[in-house]
């Protein structure tokens, strides 16, 4: 339970700070074009007013999709299938999903913003050893730098608050990171995997946005609604514990982006056997705990 007022101030803490890094270091920083701030400023505004007004579910929608055509305007979308239409809708479809699950996972102290740490950590990782894009990495150290400082003052007990924005831009941010990432088809790595990794770096907002779906889609309850059927609850109710629930979702996370480095560099049989025995075994879960779930 928190006492007193706690501002929510972390989404005006990365957008300033986003564009004070771009400025500072614009040589460095070259791969974020006019495109993506447009996009992040679009994402902080409709944010920022939901913070203070609560917007409609479908004004965020709005913003979001907004947000996510500029992104891949902006040339940040995948190239999967080759052909325009299908990559477009591929790109716009991850880049929304990934703000909502970043926002759906705001629900505990410190919890997306710990979580966000270790994804940055691994997109920079694979930014260095694998892709070698400079810019990247440069844009990952600058990212982790923010989120270290804003889980230091939003872990339990929360001096401030992401609030909508902050998660959302959270979200924005890594997403695109994600999509820019491209292996550079060096000996050792298989593009015909490289398309999983991403997947498995997020695969636990992923999984926790879609837990929450389902299940307010099966019981009948508005999707948008607050709730407590969020993975964080459900082990809160198991462990009754915050450090706990906090510490193994951690460790998900960092598994899994251990997982997504391993995908790229094995062989391809192997990869796909990695990539895709960890999304059914997520599958899997899923139906447990909704099975299990009152």
């Amino acid at each position: 339970k928190h006492v007193g007022n706690i501002p929510i101030a972390g989404g005006l803490a990365i957008f300033i700070g986003t564009i004070a890094a771009f400025l500072l270091f614009r040589d460095k920083l070259f791969f974020l074009n006019t495109y993506f701030f447009c996009a992040a400023g679009v994402i902080f505004l409709f944010g920022i007013i939901d913070d203070i007004k609560h917007l409609r579910a479908k004004q965020k929608l709005i913003g979001q999709l907004l947000a996510g055509i500029l992104i891949v305007i902006g040339g940040y979308k995948t190239e999967v299938f080759g052909v325009f239409w299908l990559d477009w809708g591929i790109s716009l479809f991850w880049i929304v999903g990934i703000i909502n699950a970043f926002n759906f996972l705001d629900g505990a102290d410190g919890l997306v913003t710990g979580a966000s740490l270790i994804i940055c950590f691994s997109i920079g990782a694979l930014s260095y050893f694998i892709s070698s894009q400079t810019g990247l990495l440069f844009g990952c150290v600058g990212l982790l730098t923010m989120i270290l400082i804003l889980y230091m003052q939003n872990k339990k007990p929360a001096k401030l608050f992401l609030g909508d924005s902050g998660a959302q831009l959270l979200g924005l941010f890594l997403a695109v990171f994600g999509l820019y990432f491209t292996p550079t088809g060096s000996a050792g790595y298989y593009k015909i995997t490289s398309w999983i990794a991403p997947i498995l770096i997020f695969i636990f907002p992923i999984f926790d946005v879609s837990l929450v779906v389902i299940s307010r889609i099966r019981r009948g309850v508005p999707i948008v609604e607050a709730g407590l059927d969020h993975t964080y609850h459900r082990l809160i109710r198991k462990f009754n514990s915050h450090k706990i629930s906090t510490r193994l979702i951690f460790l998900i996370v960092l598994i899994t982006n251990v997982l997504a480095f391993i995908v790229i560099i094995a062989h391809p049989v192997i990869g796909l056997a990695i990539g895709v025995a960890l999304i059914i075994f997520f599958l899997f879960v899923l139906i447990k705990l909704e099975s299990d779930f009152i």
